[in-house]
């Protein structure tokens, strides 16, 4: 062989020695080679493997919902649904411990599951029988609709839910709920459907509008035009000058003579079941013509000095020369000063809540009515007043008796058996009748023989009248607790037998008399 030869054959087995070596390097090849994306659904997935290592492995981190085997062909990927509206991702490790180069490392993403709905809000449907179309955008391939109430049908079609309903028979909305459910993805939303009605709650009453009543009363009828079971109508105030009875829809109202004063009631038709269909009716009764009224209800206490109900209670009282003081004004009223036991006359009259009270243990008072400025010309009035007497309210002994006390020469002699006298007395123009009132109506005592709460003014035989003929602007109305103010013997002083008038007065109505 020559030298060229040999050289030939050592090149060329020195090439077959270099491809040989090349293929037994290890090698690892993976496809995809990055990320594997799996569906939200239930599945399976392969990772291809292309190696010529025999140690070569797998391991799965953060894949609950992942799982593979080592198949001839790579990896095999099994994965659950994703019932979450979120995607997951998982990462696969190929390893080999011969030849640690070769590892790779790849992301297996699987998408989130959405179900989408539109309108989002359902408008709602028709008390006359409607249909309306819901749009379904979902991955969830098993959803279903279904509805809790018969009279609402949920169909499925191509694009979503087409929802249908009758005529609403009954007399309110009604309400279903919709649901929509994914079993293999763990889907359940629920929606109300409301249905309105053909029903159209009505509730008129004829007259509509205000009345006015004539002074001399009368009777009147209410239609009530309802289509509504349970209507029902209300009185404000019930007062006891208004009687109301009901029949088939028609109330028949009777009205007395107003022997007083204009006045008003209000009634009022409604359903619980409908609140939003009522009707209102007030009637307005004419009455006399009024020429002066005072409830005293300037008399309240000062701030944090309640004034009380109770006759009987002196507390936070104010004698009649601190009222302006007090209250800000006597309303026109006056009262006569008169000497006590000292040297310096004072009038004897104190407030309550609301009314007055006259005269202290040994001494009467008065109080002295605001000219009568309305009147115009010489009329004749009729003037009215609540008043209460006095009873001693202390030990239960004398709980419950009368006044007057009777005194003899400055010395208390009890209660005496003599009328209860309230007296009136006119200034300026005009001629009262009658001028003495025996005042033998009682307030409570300690006894509560009227219950607790009860008032004085409630009692009907608190209210008196009397006549002043051919009074003019300037007249005035003095009321007088006994005789005479002060000490009531004759000479004014304590000298022979007298006695001490106490009253509660309240409610003075002074109005043009009718011929």
């Amino acid at each position: 062989m020559t030298t060229k030869h040999f050289l030939i054959a050592v090149l060329f087995m020195t090439g077959l020695v270099s491809c040989e070596d090349k293929e037994k390097k290890p090698f690892l090849r993976i496809n995809p080679f990055e990320t594997v994306q799996v569906g939200n659904d239930s599945g399976n997935a392969l990772i291809e493997v292309t190696t010529n290592v025999d140690d070569w492995t797998f391991s799965l981190a953060d894949a609950t919902w992942l799982t593979g085997e080592i198949t001839s062909e790579g990896i095999g990927l099994t994965v659950e649904a994703n019932p979450d509206n979120t995607s997951r991702r998982a990462t696969v490790t190929i390893s080999s411990a011969k030849h640690p180069m070769v590892n790779k490392m790849l992301s297996v993403i699987q998408s989130h599951t959405f179900l989408t709905v539109l309108p989002e809000v359902f408008p709602e449907l028709s008390g006359y029988g409607d249909a309306t179309d819901i749009g379904i955008t979902t991955n969830a391939e098993d959803w279903t609709a279904s509805a809790d109430s018969a009279w609402l049908i949920a169909a499925v079609t191509q694009t979503g839910i087409t929802l249908s309903v009758g005529k609403n028979p009954g007399k309110t909305p009604r309400t279903a709920h919709l649901t929509i459910r994914s079993e293999k993805y763990a889907i359940e939303r629920v929606w109300p459907i409301t249905q309105g009605v053909t029903f159209i709650p009505r509730l008129n009453i004829s007259p509509d509008t205000d009345q006015a009543i004539a002074k001399a009363g009368g009777s009147m009828t209410i239609t009530v035009d309802t289509n509504i079971d349970d209507w029902n109508y209300s009185v404000e105030n019930s007062p006891e000058w208004l009687t109301v009875s009901e029949l088939s829809g028609i109330l028949t109202l009777n009205i007395p003579a107003n022997p007083l004063k204009e006045r008003s009631v209000t009634l009022n038709f409604t359903s619980a079941t409908y609140p939003e269909v009522n009707s209102q009716l007030q009637i307005t009764q004419a009455g006399v013509t009024v020429i002066l009224e005072e409830d005293f209800s300037f008399l309240t206490g000062a701030p944090g000095a309640p004034l009380s109900d109770d006759i009987f209670s002196s507390s936070n009282e104010k004698r009649f020369d601190a009222w302006e003081t007090t209250y800000g004004t006597t309303n026109g009223w006056t009262s006569t000063p008169a000497l006590d036991a000292g040297a310096t006359p004072y009038p004897w009259v104190y407030s309550r809540n609301e009314y007055v009270k006259f005269s202290k243990t040994s001494y009467n008072g008065d109080i002295i009515s605001p000219q009568l400025s309305a009147i115009s010309g010489t009329q004749d009035v009729v003037v009215s007043f609540k008043a209460c007497g006095y009873t001693s309210a202390g030990s239960t002994s004398s709980a419950g008796t009368l006044d007057p006390i009777q005194y003899t020469n400055g010395t208390s002699g009890g209660h005496a058996s003599v009328p209860n006298e309230l007296n009136i007395e006119i200034i300026g123009h005009g001629t009262a009748n009658p001028t003495m009132f025996d005042i033998d109506n009682y307030p409570d005592d300690n006894r509560r023989l009227h219950g607790a709460g009860w008032l004085w003014q409630m009692d009907p035989g608190a209210t008196r009248t009397f006549i002043i003929t051919g009074a003019t602007s300037d007249t005035q109305i003095r009321f007088i607790a006994g005789k005479k103010v002060g000490i009531s013997t004759d000479d004014g002083t304590t000298n022979g037998t007298y006695y001490t008038y106490r009253h509660g007065l309240d409610d003075v109505l002074v109005y043009l008399k009718e011929n």
